[in-house]
């Protein structure tokens, strides 16, 4: 997993997540059955999933696996794999607590994300929305992310599908 050092915003810190946060990754999950109804066709959401999701990005130098923590507790995920070859970043997922939804914190750590990576020198993120998941494609457009295609992808229970590519260029962002 990417070694960051936490990234202060207004309302958030960006952290990665450890072994003792997985609970409330689990709780923040389950908080948005709507979402895993769509993507994997069923509500249901165990610490199976989350621990496979954290064991995967602990195992790869590439990716992070962040906690958006506000007021002292877990606010949201963001997952993300830096490729540094590329100097492009892939945004895996970015989840809110359901009560904590349309606050802009979701806005506040992509912002942040991109802050640091554009600082890093990576030139564009990417971000992918499922198909069945299309309704999250207005919130990357918000963001200046533009649809560029399609790639192959895989959802938590193992379903091949064309995901949606969202992509921002970071040279304008300072």
């Amino acid at each position: 997993m990417i070694g960051l050092a936490p990234m202060k915003g207004k309302r958030i810190t960006l952290r990665p997540l450890v072994q003792g946060d997985l609970g409330e990754v689990l709780s923040c999950y389950r908080e948005n059955p709507a979402f895993f109804e769509r993507v994997n066709g069923t509500s249901q959401v165990g610490p199976l999933t989350v621990q496979m999701q954290y064991d995967a990005a602990e195992a790869d130098p590439r990716r992070a696996m962040t906690g958006m923590f506000a007021d002292g507790g877990l606010a949201g995920v963001l997952d993300f794999a830096v490729d540094p070859d590329e100097r492009s970043c892939m945004i895996g997922l970015v989840m809110v607590r359901a009560a904590l939804q349309r606050r802009g914190l979701a806005r506040e750590a992509v912002g942040l994300l991109e802050r640091a990576l554009a600082q890093a020198g990576i030139e564009r993120v990417r971000a992918g929305v499922e198909p069945a998941n299309r309704e999250a494609a207005p919130f990357w457009e918000r963001l200046g992310f533009v649809e560029s295609g399609t790639f192959p992808a895989q959802d938590d229970v193992g379903a091949r599908f064309d995901a949606i590519l969202m992509e921002k260029r970071l040279s304008a962002i300072t």
